[in-house]
């Protein structure tokens, strides 16, 4: 089992290095130039300004909409699918109109330079720590990797998600406080560590200086990988304050580490593309295309925010999302199911488990013959949970 485990984790971390994360980066890097080619390109500030307010409002009703979707999706796949799909295609357009407008916003506003950028990734990550969101940093390519699954695939939750159901009114403050103050603060930072990157790094030379970035982004990407697991065991023994240091220093080199390698693929997508418009629209159409067949297309999206964990919890705060194969794994295992004999006064899993001493009755696969009335059909992974200590 910890050798499947262990495999497992290698190959969803090579795909997502390898494969995925570049899919993702080239996709935002194509729609962002289309952007600018064809949303008022003549205007520069009132096409800044309408894509930010457009992108922002769109994604306020994104949130505000997501459990609807979700009870639609559970309907049948055959809603789900197409829905899902154009769903995605319309929200990542919105999504690239939200971070285009306000980052261009604080480009055009904001003076250049390293202290500007210092200024930002400062103000941005208070802002996100003293919110208790600057999970939202760490949960982006190339630090997630899921499979798209119709459960959370329109899931966008806010900063008080857990306990601002119970009133409307409280509900709409949580989405209007987690679009217009915790996405800003994420762009903010973002925005920061990418300009001191173009004003600290070989300034008179575009090329080598994309080169260092996606060198160092790439080598910290793969250093975190590694890090993660003996980190994420030795903050479970510190106290709150150290714990909360250390957490937040791994989020701030995260994130870093991310923008680092994301700047180093846009030099590099530049270089080779030319920013051709019908070479953007390729690539474009083929990354997304990519990301549908892999069906990890949700992960392109930056939707919702995520909440740190409690300072106390035992949950893996270090840990990063990635577990596309044992998703898949897992998905494969509870679809074959075998029979398991139950008496007729055994109602549910819970009762049967109490009575864990009695086996199922199984013959090379097949069940003794008894009275149907008497089968439970329940999955291998629920039956193996229910006898872990037989096993």
């Amino acid at each position: 089992m910890a050798c499947r485990h262990l495999f497992f984790k290698t190959c969803d971390h090579l795909l997502l290095v390898t494969v995925v994360a570049p899919l993702v980066s080239m996709y935002w890097c194509g729609m962002f130039f289309l952007v600018d080619e064809y949303v008022f390109p003549t205007d520069y500030v009132f096409s800044i300004w309408f894509t930010c307010v457009v992108g922002f409002g769109a994604v306020l009703i994104c949130h505000i909409e997501h459990e609807k979707l979700t009870e639609l999706a559970h309907t049948n796949d055959v809603v789900y699918n197409p829905l899902a799909r154009l769903y995605s295609i319309l929200l990542i357009i919105i999504i690239v109109f939200q971070w285009r407008g306000f980052w261009y916003i604080l480009e055009y506003y904001l003076p250049s330079g390293v202290l500007s950028a210092a200024i930002s990734i400062a103000v941005g990550f208070l802002l996100l720590s003293a919110s208790g969101c600057c999970k939202s940093i760490t949960g982006v390519v190339p630090f997630v990797l899921t499979a798209d699954d119709k459960t959370n695939y329109f899931v966008a939750l806010s900063k008080f998600s857990h306990v601002s159901q119970r009133n409307k009114a409280f509900r709409l403050i949580d989405h209007l406080y987690s679009v217009f103050f915790i996405h800003p603060a994420v762009i903010l930072l973002w925005r920061g560590l990418w300009h001191i990157q173009d004003h600290g790094i070989l300034v008179d030379d575009h090329v080598m200086s994309g080169i260092v970035s996606v060198s160092c982004g790439s080598a910290a990407v793969l250093s975190f990988y590694i890090a993660q697991f003996p980190i994420n065991r030795c903050v479970k023994t510190l106290s709150k304050i150290p714990r909360f240091l250390v957490e937040q220093t791994w989020k701030l080199l995260v994130v870093s580490a991310a923008v680092f390698y994301w700047r180093g693929t846009w030099v590099f997508f530049e270089m080779i593309f030319q920013k051709h418009v019908f070479t953007m629209w390729f690539v474009t159409i083929v990354s997304a295309f990519m990301l549908c067949v892999l069906n990890v297309w949700s992960i392109a999206t930056l939707r919702g925010v995520w909440v740190d964990d409690p300072l106390d919890s035992s949950e893996d705060s270090i840990l990063f999302d990635i577990h596309y194969f044992q998703d898949i794994a897992s998905v494969v295992k509870d679809t074959k199911i075998i029979p398991v004999y139950n008496e007729k006064y055994v109602e549910n899993i819970e009762a049967h488990k109490a009575k864990s001493e009695r086996k199922p009755i199984l013959d090379n696969g097949n069940v003794t013959p008894i009275e149907r009335s008497d089968l439970t059909i329940i999955s291998i992974a629920e039956w193996e949970k229910m006898h872990e200590s037989d096993l």
